[in-house]
């Protein structure tokens, strides 16, 4: 039920009560009408409360999301693109991770790779290898990232 069909109910409630007002004051009053028109003022009335507790859970929903797109924008501007991974920037300057690509770039999750080893690779050299555990991808990172005043290009 939408909020306007709420307002309408309401309306149409308020309405049906100045009726019944109008009724009660007559000399010959109908006890079943009025007992029927009491039930279906409480149908209006019933129908309102309804609409309006389903807008305030609608409301409540798109704050969340707008908490949460906000949540991610943040996070977004302080990551970092280099070496195939992400990284955070932190408020200091210095830089938080490996993140995995992949996680973030498909459901927005920021998920730190695991470091697995740091060795001579055939084909690469020596690298660091990192893991994400999540989808078993392997990344190989061949230069040294946290230097002096932070992020190395």
């Amino acid at each position: 039920m939408s909020v306007a069909e709420g307002l309408t109910a309401a309306k149409a409630g308020v309405d049906l009560a100045k009726r019944l007002m109008d009724t009660l004051n007559r000399p010959d009053v109908d006890v079943h009408g009025v007992r029927g028109q009491l039930q279906e003022m409480l149908i209006h009335v019933v129908n309102a409360q309804v609409a309006l507790a389903e807008a305030q859970m609608e409301i409540s929903e798109l704050r969340q999301k707008v908490e949460d797109r906000n949540a991610l924008r943040s996070i977004n501007e302080t990551l970092e693109f280099a070496e195939d991974v992400y990284w955070r920037r932190k408020n200091d300057r210095s830089l938080d991770g490996p993140f995995c690509p992949t996680c973030w770039d498909v459901q927005n999750k920021l998920v730190r790779l695991k470091f697995y080893e740091e060795g001579e690779f055939a084909g690469i050299g020596h690298a660091k290898r990192y893991d994400c555990v999540l989808h078993k991808t392997r990344y190989f990172l061949k230069r040294e990232i946290f230097g002096p005043g932070g992020f190395i290009r």
